[in-house]
């Protein structure tokens, strides 16, 4: 498109990522006329090629397309219709609007009524944006948009010029403004609560990218939403107070990522590193463990036989491993059960075993806190003590495809890697198996992490996805689009076709009360370490909802089941 083929662009709202995406356009060769109220931003974009309007009316006369970048609601309906500034009079027939604020998605239905009231064919296109401020500045940010076909065709140069690869790209998700701002709305569901900004916190660096105070607008329109229709979202909720309470203690400036500042004002650890890329990278590796000699001889021990240790003794047999019922004759020990209680009372009996000095006791269960199984180590030597808790569901454990985390004395580490060997790498997946510094106890830890980040991932999902459905949105075009940005996370794409399509429950894969049992260790560990967790109990109320409703041993992508009461149904 030539210079003279480009629609005159008026443009209002010259923040960080107004001003870039209008110095973007400039750039492009197009005429922009932009206006703000604040003089040095104005000036800014002026410096690079805009027009510097005197005031809003004046930017948006004799433009085909007006683009609002402004910080709210309130402002978009002011400037359009307010009685000093309306300049939705003005416009010229055949105009378009694109409102690339993050607004109610209700709020832009009541604004197209209006302007279509007015008879110009005045058109809107409900355009959302991510990306944040360098990539606006780079024509690179991420748009879903939604209008009629005659305001997107207007508005559609601007548009695509704003969505340049390789990072950018613009998604058509409908032809009624709203359904942009409802995808928008879905997607901030997720980012507020489990976007991608561990890098962030880790490695903070000083280029801008999406500020707290944005994210909680953004989160407090998803609320504003689900109370006028009441509809119970308790993960955003407690993401909101999250974020207002971030705010509170001072973070107003930082990146959202850095959230995790807040609890550093509680008196917690920086989590920020302090060293070089080389010295942190190196202080991350696993722990190094040669394989020692194979294990020929397991002793289960366990005083609940249930399904796992049947899987257990399938995939030792399929890794040429003999199950023996007397400690005497065994290499090593796997003691799983479910919990704490039957944990303590086999491993106080297991001096009495017969078992030989130095035999590894692996522990698979996740029942006990990191500062017991210290204890534990000490109380049965001259036995060595794993500590390695297990993720994954019936058909990694029937496969030999469980994620473990193992820790211990290096020595027993290296006697007993055949058999976490076993219940891990068999299916192929040699990155199943982590072997954490520390001693007993550490693993725990990392499983920890581990439980709270998949709580928190699978609750969001289900109310992301209920949240989606009762806006009566096509919740399978949502996941594609939410799948392919800064929403999408392991748990959302694994879980998402089970919620779709049912998952078995005589062989669920991931069981709500294993679930509910790990993130029981993870509460447990952080209130020994007084650290409050606000989306993880939020999420663990969703499990205790779900654990009471009789769908405990169900497959935990049941967690929909909790919005059916609601008259959601996927």
């Amino acid at each position: 498109m030539t210079c003279e083929q480009k629609p005159v662009v008026g443009w209002i709202g010259l923040g960080a990522m107004g001003s870039g995406m209008a110095a973007s356009l400039v750039s492009q060769g197009y005429k922009v006329k932009a206006y703000d109220v604040y003089p040095p931003s104005l000036k800014r974009v002026a410096e690079q090629g805009a027009i510097s309007s005197s005031s809003p009316r004046d930017a948006a006369k004799g433009v085909q397309v007006l683009c609002l970048m402004v910080v709210n609601a309130q402002q978009v309906e002011e400037t359009l219709f307010g009685k000093d500034v309306g300049i939705a009079e003005i416009l010229e027939n055949g105009a378009s609007i694109i409102v690339f604020s993050t607004v109610p998605p209700s709020f832009l239905v009541k604004v197209a009524e209006r302007l279509d009231k007015l008879g110009k064919n005045i058109g809107l296109v409900d355009s959302p944006v991510s990306g944040g401020s360098t990539r606006a500045a780079q024509g690179q940010l991420a748009i879903m948009s939604s209008g009629t076909p005659s305001s997107i065709a207007t508005a559609r140069s601007v548009l695509e010029s704003l969505t340049l690869p390789p990072q950018g790209g613009l998604t058509l998700v409908g032809e009624r403004v709203g359904i942009a701002s409802d995808f928008k709305m879905i997607n901030q569901v997720f980012c507020a609560t489990v976007g991608h900004r561990a890098p962030w916190s880790i490695r903070p660096d000083p280029t801008p990218k999406s500020a707290m105070t944005i994210i909680n607008k953004d989160i407090a329109i998803v609320m504003g939403e689900a109370r006028r229709d009441h509809f119970p979202a308790p993960l955003s909720a407690a993401a909101e107070q999250l974020y207002t309470a971030a705010l509170a203690v001072g973070l107003e400036k930082e990146e959202d990522g850095l959230v995790s500042k807040f609890w550093e004002k509680l008196g917690g650890e920086p989590i920020a590193e302090q060293g070089t890329e080389e010295e942190e990278l190196e202080k991350a590796r696993e722990l190094v463990v040669k394989p020692g000699k194979k294990v020929r001889k397991v002793l289960l021990a366990a005083q609940n036989a249930d399904s796992r240790i049947y899987s257990l003794k399938e995939v030792l047999k399929k890794a040429g491993m003999e199950v023996v019922e007397q400690g005497k004759d065994a290499d090593a020990v796997i003691v799983s059960d479910r919990s704490a209680a039957a944990v303590e009372e086999v491993l106080a009996n297991i001096l009495s075993a017969g078992l030989s000095e130095g035999t590894p006791v692996i522990l698979t269960s996740n029942v006990l806190p990191s500062s017991r199984l210290l204890q534990l180590a000490a109380e049965i030597k001259p036995l060595q003590l794993i500590d390695a808790p297990t993720a994954g569901g019936y058909k990694e454990a029937k496969g030999g495809s469980l994620t473990v985390f193992a820790s211990g004395e290096t020595d027993a580490l290296s006697a007993s890697h055949s058999v976490l060997s076993a219940l891990s790498t068999q299916g192929g997946n040699a990155t199943n198996l982590h072997f954490i510094g520390g001693g007993a106890g550490s693993a725990t830890k990392v499983k920890a992490v581990n439980s709270l980040l998949e709580a928190i991932h699978l609750t969001v999902t289900g109310e992301g996805f209920a949240f989606a459905k009762h806006k009566k949105m096509d919740i399978e075009r949502v996941f594609k689009v939410l799948s392919g940005g800064a929403a999408r996370s392991f748990i959302m794409s694994d879980r998402f076709p089970r919620i779709i399509s049912g998952a078995s429950q005589d062989e669920p894969e991931n069981t709500v009360s294993a679930l509910w049992n790990d993130l029981s260790i993870t509460l447990a560990e952080a209130k020994q370490h007084k650290c409050p967790f606000f989306l993880t109990q939020a999420a663990m109320q969703q499990l205790e909802r779900l654990y009471s409703s009789g769908y405990a041993n169900a497959d935990d992508s049941s967690i929909i089941k909790l919005w059916e009461e609601t008259g959601v149904k996927i």
